[in-house]
């Protein structure tokens, strides 16, 4: 009886110690990058407490419909596609990165929707 109920907390512990780690795995967007996501969003969009919200919520979409590789390679793309001269070629020319662009641009228009947050209200 002693061993049985050793086993079952043993097996409760060890599920309830690798389960979090497993879901967090799928969910691994570094803390700096939904902050530098969220700052500049909230930026282009003029700021204030309604800006952050929802660009709060559309970086909350990109995590469930994108991994953080997905993610970090096509905001880096789409950063690096605005680059002037010689540099901008490697941003421009292959087709990877302009259909992760594309997707990229998908995925914002479809977490814009939901999120109900306009293009830039900014005027630079």
């Amino acid at each position: 009886m002693n061993n049985k109920k050793f086993t079952i907390y043993l097996a409760i512990s060890l599920n309830l110690m690798v389960y979090p780690y497993l879901y967090a795995k799928g969910n691994d967007f570094p803390t700096i990058d939904r902050v530098l996501f969220v700052n500049e969003c909230v930026r282009e969009h003029g700021g204030g407490l309604d800006s952050l919200y929802k660009c709060s919520c559309v970086m909350d979409y990109f995590i469930e419909n994108l991994t953080y590789e997905e993610f970090d390679n096509m905001d880096a793309s789409s950063h690096g596609i605005n680059t002037t001269g010689e540099r901008s070629a490697i941003w421009r020319d292959p087709k990877g990165v302009r259909d992760g662009i594309n997707r990229l641009k998908d995925v914002k228009s479809s977490a814009r929707k939901k999120c109900y947050l306009k293009e830039n209200q900014r005027s630079e």
